[in-house]
């Protein structure tokens, strides 16, 4: 299975650097976006863990500063897709089964489409745009 770091930029589920959003380096930011939470919960997370493990905590979060590439101004697909991947990880079975209501809405109406312009009236109707 690849690590993130094995990821290739603009795929949906790369962890970035988000400065815009962020305090400090944008650490904080880019966690919460990555699992779809809120920041202020992972900074009040960050916060705590550098009480309880001190030293610990300001290393892995330099670390992740220095490591994690920044968050690009549009990611590859637009902002829907970004919406859409961040719902992707949080409710993953609630995206999927919305997906496929679209799929099947999407074979009726290529089915429906499909009916009519192999209909022998689309055929008649073409001959008789020819003829104009």
């Amino acid at each position: 299975m690849p690590r993130w770091s094995d990821r290739r930029a603009g795929e949906p589920l790369r962890l970035y650097r988000d400065p815009v959003h962020g305090r400090l380096f944008g650490v904080c930011a880019g966690l919460a976006d990555y699992f779809g939470v809120d920041v202020r919960l992972v900074r009040a997370g960050t916060i705590l863990a550098g009480i309880v493990f001190n030293w610990f905590t300001v290393i892995a979060y330099a670390v992740l500063a220095f490591y994690l590439p920044v968050k690009p101004a549009e990611l590859p697909g637009g902002l829907d897709d970004d919406g859409f991947w961040q719902k992707m990880r949080v409710h993953p079975a609630q995206v999927l089964a919305e997906i496929r209501r679209r799929h099947e809405r999407l074979q009726q109406r290529l089915a429906i489409l499909e009916a009519e312009v192999t209909s022998r009236e689309f055929a008649l109707r073409e001959q008789f745009r020819e003829m104009r």
